[in-house]
């Protein structure tokens, strides 16, 4: 059960998101877990396994509420694919959950899987917006903060 600082993480997180995709200046561009958490003031540390976890729960915050969204019949992507390792570039073991067995496969064939996805979510393009009003989530530009 995800705690309230975990909802409003995952809430600031994804608005965050939806930010970076529907922008001009960053489109295209993943964002790093330590990155992300500086955007949405995320409590500190950001480093260590405690931070890995932290960030990993509101990621699975995210996911877990986007699986009950759909847009105009179709299905929400995984937005959390666009946060990456900074030292690896691709989602980290916790996009698991996304997809099975995901955490034993090799790096490059991670790459691949995350890219496919990261396609989808730039593909949604404004329907993110959609999904923000069925989440109850105010779009609030520049404003997305989790404390």
């Amino acid at each position: 059960m995800a705690g309230a600082v975990d909802e409003q993480c995952a809430e600031a997180a994804l608005v965050v998101l939806v930010e970076r995709v529907l922008s001009h200046e960053f489109a295209e561009i993943p964002i790093t877990y330590m990155g992300l958490a500086r955007l949405i003031a995320f409590p500190k540390p950001h480093t260590g396994s405690n931070f890995a976890g932290r960030i990993g729960r509101t990621l699975a915050v995210i996911g877990a509420r986007l699986e009950r969204c759909e847009v105009r019949g179709e299905p929400v992507p995984r937005i959390q694919s666009l946060v990456v390792s900074k030292s690896t570039g691709i989602p980290g073991d916790g996009f698991a959950g996304c997809r099975r067995g995901y955490q034993n496969l090799p790096a490059e064939e991670k790459r691949r899987i995350a890219e496919q996805e990261q396609k989808k979510v730039y593909e949604f393009g404004g329907k993110w917006l959609e999904v923000l009003e069925q989440l109850d989530i105010s779009y609030r530009h520049n404003l997305s903060r989790c404390v």
